[in-house]
């Protein structure tokens, strides 16, 4: 099958992929919506360390790439979570485990609190996701509050080091977790991939999916005529006889014909002056008698016809 062929034939299958994307769609909407929609939080701190004048710069960035890669996994575990709850911060500890096991609450905070540190720059990234916009602000705070006063305890450095906050907490306005528009997106190119697929695999009719039903739409064909109307051209010949001759006149009578338009009969004569088609019976009747007469008239002449000599008189003169 080439390439023309195929697009034709996705043309012929239109239900069928609407009824594949809109499978999809059906799909994600509902696993998207059956999740609670999350706000969220961004801030960055910068890892800030005291060098002596002169120090290799290139020495001076690993020491921040590694101090900030350090504390970015010391967000995520045990320590760090037990001293944002403990801070004084009014945070909700239900909301990470309404049960004392420890492993679900660990789950709960590696998914509300992300840290990524870029590259050799020293900036740690931070984002928080939670549903309700006041906790999401006191963890934040929090969050920002432990990595300024106890990050010594983490990397082992102690007053050389200094976290400096960049970015303040920024909570956004709407809902950005699950991502609605990126997900529909996604089914939408998912669908239309899968749909183009099985048209391939299965082209016969029998395999066609259906939303609606298929409805047959006969389109009449109008033609514009007088005083800018539309109508349906229904012309007709009525009368169409070879030209005759006028006895009287000796001049063509041409073609009469009727022609009905528009439920409206209207004459077209060659001749004003002849308006009706001459009666045939009458005219038949006619030449029948000439006719008659002419091969009458031919036999009485064949019997008037009297040979002067005969053959025998000639021989026996």
């Amino acid at each position: 099958m080439n390439l023309n062929e195929f697009f034709g034939l996705l043309r012929t299958k239109k239900q069928t992929i609407a009824s594949v994307v809109i499978l999809f769609l059906a799909i994600t909407a509902i696993f998207t919506f059956s999740q609670p929609l999350k706000y969220n939080s961004k801030s960055s701190v910068l890892v800030v360390q005291g060098f002596a004048p002169g120090t290799d710069q290139y020495a001076v960035s690993k020491s921040n790439e590694y101090i900030g890669n350090i504390l970015a996994k010391v967000i995520s575990s045990n320590l760090f979570y037990n001293d944002v709850i403990s801070s004084g911060f009014n945070i909700n500890k239900n909301y990470f485990s309404k049960i004392n096991n420890i492993n679900r609450e660990m789950d709960k905070w590696r998914k509300t609190v992300q840290a990524r540190a870029i590259s050799d720059t020293g900036i740690i990234d931070i984002k928080i996701y939670h549903p309700d916009k006041q906790q999401l602000d006191q963890v934040a705070m929090a969050v920002n509050f432990i990595l300024q006063s106890k990050h010594g305890q983490y990397h082992g450095l102690g007053s050389k080091v200094a976290i400096k906050i960049i970015d303040k907490p920024i909570i956004s306005i709407w809902p950005t977790k699950p991502n609605i528009i990126l997900n529909l997106l996604l089914a939408a190119i998912a669908g239309l991939i899968v749909s183009f697929y099985y048209i391939y695999l299965f082209q016969e009719k029998a395999f066609n999916l259906k939303l609606w039903p298929e409805f047959n739409v006969r389109r009449t064909k109008e033609k514009k005529v007088f005083n800018n109307q539309f109508v349906k051209p229904n012309i007709q010949l009525t009368d169409f006889r070879p030209p005759e001759t006028n006895q009287a006149t000796g001049l063509d009578r041409g073609l009469d014909f009727n022609t009905k338009q528009n439920n409206q009969e209207i004459d077209y004569p060659f001749r004003d002056d002849i308006r009706q088609p001459p009666d045939r019976e009458n005219q038949d009747k006619e030449v029948e008698s000439a006719a008659t007469g002419e091969a009458s008239r031919a036999n009485s002449e064949t019997k008037d016809f009297t040979p002067r000599g005969s053959i025998n008189n000639l021989f026996l003169n």
